[in-house]
């Protein structure tokens, strides 16, 4: 894939993205916290030099929290460095974007490492917590290729706070290879009669947008982490 300029992906195209058979830096950003216009300038010419050796690509990550939450991201703009679907670099503070060339060189071209920090691959970009769905995010998030898990709940539920440290520690393992949410049942009314949840807790496992499995009441970690892994 040759592509002269920064592509806009989403949901349903990046997965096509990261297996282009190219480097690819994703560009993480809202529109609430915009990248200065001289950064801008910078990624718009690094794409146009590296055209054919990697791609650039960029997420809204207020229109697409999925993503940003299968990426792990919470603060915006970050640079992730990314080979063969896995993030091994991620440049998040002001000074390692602004290496962000020198990066870059580092990744394709085996350039030596820039000697400013950046994040290694083994700390995740944000603290791998749950995501929160509602009625307007729900379609988008579960129409993912990865597999998510739903937890339904309500704060005046006793099993639901049982379960909640369960969905916690999930959200953090599981990152990467499923996504792991939460929709407060009373809040959300009709995602919850969508799905004819009645009882709840109540978690349903989706793939390509469709119920695969549904688990009824609390359960153990390591029984919702064997229903999970029958998926991821």
């Amino acid at each position: 894939m040759t592509v002269a300029g920064i592509l806009n992906t989403n949901t349903h195209s990046i997965d096509r993205v990261l297996n282009a058979g190219l480097p690819v830096m994703l560009i993480f950003w809202r529109p609430s916290t915009p990248m200065p216009p001289t950064q801008q300038q910078a990624l718009d010419e690094l794409a146009h030099s590296y055209a054919g050796r990697a791609l650039l690509a960029r997420v809204n990550a207020e229109e697409e929290p999925a993503l940003a939450h299968r990426f792990r991201v919470t603060a915006t703009p970050i640079f992730l460095l990314v080979r063969s679907g896995k993030v091994e670099i991620a440049l998040a503070s002001d000074e390692a974007r602004s290496h962000v060339a020198d990066w870059l060189a580092h990744f394709v071209d085996g350039k030596p490492q820039p000697t400013v920090a950046a994040r290694p691959a083994n700390k995740p970009a944000g603290d791998g917590k749950p995501l929160t769905l509602t009625d307007a995010s729900f379609q988008q998030v579960i129409n993912q290729s990865l597999p998510v898990l739903v937890d339904f709940w309500a704060a005046w539920c006793g099993p639901c706070r049982m379960v909640a440290p369960s969905v916690e520690k999930l959200a953090q393992e599981f990152a990467g290879r499923a996504v792991v949410g939460k929709l407060n049942v009373d809040e959300n009314q009709a995602t919850a009669q969508r799905y004819q949840v009645m009882s709840i807790p109540t978690l349903i496992i989706f793939k390509n947008g469709q119920p695969v499995d549904q688990i009824v009441g609390a359960q153990s970690y390591q029984a919702l982490q064997q229903r999970l892994s029958q998926f991821a």
